[in-house]
C-alpha cells in the first residue's frame, strides 16, 4: 500500500511540474509575442512617417 501512496504522490508531483513548464511557456510565449507585436507596430510606424515626409 505504501508503494501505492508513493507512486501516486510522485505521479502528482510529475503533473504539478509540467503544469508549472507549461505555464513557464505560455509566460514566455506571451511576451516572445508582445515583443514582435511591439516591433511591428513601430516598424510599420516608421514606414508611414516616411511615406508622408516624401
Amino acid at each position: 500500500m505504501a508503494s501505492l501512496k508513493q507512486r501516486l504522490a510522485a505521479e502528482r508531483h510529475h503533473e504539478s511540474e509540467e503544469e508549472e513548464m507549461e505555464k513557464e511557456h505560455r509566460e514566455a510565449l506571451g511576451s516572445y509575442k508582445g515583443f514582435f507585436t511591439d516591433w511591428y507596430s513601430e516598424q510599420h510606424r516608421l514606414i508611414l512617417n516616411r511615406k508622408v515626409q516624401r
